[in-house]
């Protein structure tokens, strides 16, 4: 069990509110908003991406539109 502070004989200090001259020179804020720009970019492609690969690979043009099935089940042939 942690003793309380006066027994220890410290003596605690309230912390000052960090600058904001101090925390925008802190070395870890660049790493920390390009990680978050990058993976913001990756995530907001992946929509593009998935289409260009549905439109080449999944629905080819050369695919003839009575072979396709955009539901599970079975389509009744009309």
């Amino acid at each position: 069990m942690p003793k309380p502070d006066s027994v220890l004989g410290t003596v605690r200090r309230p912390r000052e509110p960090m600058s904001l001259t101090a925390l925008l020179s802190h070395p870890a804020l660049p790493v920390i908003l390009g990680v978050t720009f990058v993976t913001t970019l990756a995530f907001s492609a992946l929509p593009a991406i998935f289409a260009l690969y549905a439109q080449k690979v999944l629905f080819p043009p050369s695919m003839a539109s009575d072979r396709l099935q955009l539901r599970s089940g079975q389509v009744s042939p009309q």
